[in-house]
């Protein structure tokens, strides 16, 4: 049997059609490109080597405050001004002559309204050659919430690094305090024992009372150490912090300069607190030959009351200001660090103002300070105001 093989046909077309498109299908209307360029969230622009825009989205735009259309032909200038906009322009010249791509992971820009956006940014050069020019493309991908979390995450390690370097202190600071006390008690207790004989010597007497002294002065700093580890015993009763002030006016004024002026501003409304007199007397004594010594030859320091709202609750204020030389924003952010001190060498230990926050803290209080350098420091500490029992 004989077997013929056919062919199929394609199916014949219209008059005049065709299944492939014309190539003018393919050409980008630009009010496409512009929605394409404005459906992200990218802030994207692109700029000549003089720096003016060819094109600019809406998202870039808005850092200006102003629309595309106003931006377009001009550059940035008018907007941020004569030496960021010179900067800029060096910047994107270097790209232009290195003729590469260049990444800017961490850059920042302020917008109109003042915020600060982080970007991750993208800067490439690239030949317009229907124009015969050169252009530079830039796209700025919006990273501040990335940056937010990473500096929150940041600032919540060195809280936790700060905490347990002060636990760290704090257990080291308890443990040479109760060696050291036992040593100090049985030296004590020996000098006594010693200064009690009717036949000592007149010298020999003189040098035992100066070991007394000086034991007596090492127990303070075992005190000071124990306070520090939270380890000592802390009665508190109810205070009236003005009446402190003023009671302890002589011991303020017997240790400061004779040119330096001890100036006193106290509320009359009630200033009545929990806590422990002798601590707090630490506290301000200390904050006083702080400021004392940050004085130059003459100067004022002045003791303030208030009553102020703390966690909408009221609380008495108690600010210790100077005239003195004042700290840089870096130092005031490390003073109540363990074992930091703006003093030289061999003069300070680092641990006073860690003991000032320390008793502070144990009275429910928070302590601050602002300082600029030539300008004077002022410490302000807050305790819960109570109100006295009737009897």
């Amino acid at each position: 049997m004989k077997t013929t093989q056919t062919t199929a046909s394609p199916p014949s077309r219209p008059s005049g059609s065709s299944s492939q498109p014309s190539l003018s299908t393919f050409e980008y209307p630009t009010s496409l490109l512009d929605l394409i360029l404005n459906s992200g969230n990218s802030y994207i622009c692109v700029k000549d080597r003089e720096g003016r825009f060819v094109y600019i989205n809406d998202l870039d735009a808005s850092l200006y405050g102003v629309t595309p259309l106003e931006m377009l032909g001009k550059t940035a200038e008018a907007w941020v001004g004569k030496p960021q906009f010179l900067q800029w322009q060096k910047d994107d010249l270097a790209i232009f002559d290195a003729k590469k791509e260049q990444h800017y992971p961490a850059y920042t820009r302020v917008d109109k309204a003042g915020n600060t956006h982080w970007f991750d940014t993208v800067k490439i050069p690239f030949v317009d050659k229907a124009n015969d020019r050169e252009l530079l493309l830039i796209i700025h991908r919006d990273v501040t919430v990335i940056k937010k979390v990473e500096s929150e995450r940041e600032l919540s390690g060195k809280k936790l690094a700060e905490a347990q370097k002060k636990e760290l202190i704090g257990l080291l600071s308890g443990n040479i305090a109760h060696e050291f006390n036992n040593l100090h008690e049985i030296i004590l207790a020996s000098a006594k024992i010693i200064q009690s004989d009717p036949l000592l010597p007149a010298h020999v007497k003189q040098s035992n009372e100066t070991i007394i002294e000086t034991t007596l002065r090492a127990a303070t700093i075992v005190s000071r150490l124990l306070m520090l580890a939270g380890k000592d015993v802390m009665e508190f009763v109810t205070l009236d912090i003005n009446q402190c002030l003023l009671d302890d006016k002589r011991l303020w004024l017997s240790v400061l300069d004779k040119k330096i002026e001890l100036i006193y501003e106290l509320t009359s409304q009630p200033t009545f607190i929990s806590g422990n007199a002798s601590m707090l007397q630490q506290v301000i004594l200390h904050l006083i030959l702080n400021a004392n010594d940050a004085i130059k030859n003459e100067g004022k320091i002045y003791l303030r009351t208030s009553i102020v709202d703390q966690d909408a609750k009221p609380a008495v204020q108690v600010v210790i200001s100077d005239n003195g030389i004042g700290m840089d924003s870096e130092t005031a952010t490390k003073i109540f660090n363990p074992m930091f001190s703006t003093k030289p060498a061999g003069q300070g230990i680092g641990l006073g103002l860690t003991l000032v926050e320390n008793v502070v803290l144990r009275h429910n209080g928070k302590i601050t300070v602002t300082s600029s350098p030539d300008s004077g420091s002022s410490f302000t500490l807050e305790f819960p105001q109570i109100t006295p029992s009737a009897d």
